[in-house]
């Protein structure tokens, strides 16, 4: 991603370096052909973007985490650049409008494992949308068989979930 540039000072991120990266997340949501059309699906205009928190965390136990509408994402990200760390925004980008779209505020899938959950499906459709306009098809087919690999998708079944997932592109 051309305009974005990674800034590291002592191994550590100072407020500046933070806010250089989430004003270039910001800017990307509001060009971005993926994030305007997750929007639409949801249907709110693209200035909607311009409210939806977004914070850095050195505490998070996973790469990026949407609550109550508010998206973090671990500062470890930045280290891998834009197209890793804006596969994520994307992917908590569409929590966010799920959250809002949830007024209950109730976990709506408490039964489901977590590959089989509608919400955490379409997030990932979303995300390998993206990831597919940037990193190419070979990557993601990488992508998706890591995902699977990671939550113990039996075989048997990783075919059909593989599709499932790719189902946007």
């Amino acid at each position: 991603m051309g305009i974005f540039k990674l800034a590291k000072k002592n191994n550590e991120y100072s407020i500046e370096d933070r806010l250089f990266h989430l004003s270039n997340i910001r800017k990307f949501l509001l060009t971005n052909k993926v994030a305007l059309e997750v929007c639409a699906e949801f249907g709110f205009e693209k200035d909607i973007l311009l409210g939806i928190p977004i914070s850095f965390s050195d505490e998070l136990d996973v790469s990026a985490k949407t609550v109550d509408g508010e998206m973090s994402v671990s500062t470890e990200l930045i280290s891998e650049g834009y197209d890793i760390m804006l596969r994520y925004i994307i992917h908590e980008l569409v929590h966010v409008f799920q959250h809002m779209d949830n007024k209950s505020k109730k976990d709506l899938y408490p039964e489901h494992e977590y590959l089989d959950r509608p919400d955490e499906m379409q997030a990932f459709q979303y995300q390998i949308e993206f990831d597919e306009s940037t990193r190419g098809e070979k990557n993601v087919v990488e992508y998706i068989e890591e995902l699977l690999d990671y939550h113990e998708i039996p075989r048997g079944e990783k075919k059909e979930k593989a599709v499932e997932l790719m189902e946007n592109i």
